[in-house]
């Protein structure tokens, strides 16, 4: 029997390992994921683990070629390096991989590296689920400054070239030129926008793929019900309905939760301007950046 899939993804600071960690204990003979095979140095046991799973050579060098690394592969199919054959053939070894270690039916995948392939991964395997989270990203941006680990535009581009998604990926940027006098602040602002808005033309109006708000999941009253409706959209298969059982006292846990040392509302108008210059169309259409404080602040009243 071919194993179910669920991908969850996102631009990452989003709960991605909240999922990892807890929808296994929610979804019937599943197992659920966390970026499977990245090298996380933070958590050594869990390194010294994956090396054992996943070999060395994976865990390091080859964290820079698509063969070993969604993240790359990602970047990669986008700006039109590999081809699609090619990027097919990829992401089955990799998943392979994974399921290899596996025996649980469900196969829960969360993660941010998988952005670029979602397309590709629904042609791949049939029957899949794909759960998309967005969230406000004037809480998003400081959520991923201050993460270490969320290592986008650091250090990590000095070890493994042309790793992440960059203006060059596309053929008709009107940032390209500009890019190198980015801020690491604009950056990210521009990272949001176009991971978001190519994954949400990439899968519009795909009956198995839904969008829902990290807001409305974690934060508003209704918490407990908009979380209970994205557990049953991922396990609602067309061939099959997988048993899950929602439990509501997990939705209260933080996992590697971290507050936004600046809240918005104290931004400077400089950098509110950036954020709407890259974000406010997205903003609008999710339902941020409506209040009066905002609007303020970017000279709208």
């Amino acid at each position: 029997m071919s194993k179910k899939r669920i991908f969850i993804c996102s631009t990452g600071r989003t709960a991605t390992q909240f999922f990892a960690k807890y929808l296994n204990m929610m979804i019937e003979d599943s197992v659920s994921l966390h970026e499977p095979g990245t090298p996380w140095f933070s958590k050594p046991k869990q390194l010294l683990s994956q090396i054992k799973d996943y070999g060395l050579f994976h865990m390091s060098f080859g964290q820079g070629m698509n063969n070993h690394s969604m993240y790359k592969l990602s970047r990669d199919y986008i700006a039109g390096t590999i081809s699609k054959e090619e990027a097919c053939k990829n992401a089955r070894k990799i998943n392979n991989q994974v399921d290899a270690l596996y025996k649980e039916n469900v196969v829960v995948y969360s993660s941010g590296h998988i952005y670029g392939l979602l397309g590709l991964l629904d042609e791949i395997y049939q029957d899949s689920r794909f759960v998309f989270i967005i969230r406000d990203p004037r809480t998003w941006i400081y959520s991923a400054l201050n993460k270490t680990e969320y290592s986008l535009y650091g250090p990590i581009e000095f070890f493994f070239r042309n790793i992440s998604l960059q203006p060059n990926c596309f053929k008709e940027d009107p940032y390209l030129k500009d890019w190198t006098s980015f801020s690491k602040f604009e950056k990210y602002c521009w990272f949001y926008n176009k991971l978001n808005t190519y994954v949400l033309e990439e899968m519009k109006n795909k009956d198995n793929f839904q969008v829902f708000k990290y807001e409305d999941i974690f934060l508003t009253e209704d918490k407990k019900r908009n979380f209970e409706e994205l557990l049953n959209f991922a396990t609602d298969f067309s061939y099959q309905k997988i048993s899950a059982t929602f439990i509501p006292e997990l939705i209260d846990k933080k996992i590697d939760s971290k507050q936004p040392s600046t809240s918005w509302d104290l931004w400077n108008k400089e950098d509110a301007l950036i954020m709407e210059k890259h974000c406010g169309k997205l903003m609008r259409q999710f339902g941020y950046g409506n209040e009066e404080k905002w609007k303020t602040i970017i000279g709208n009243q």
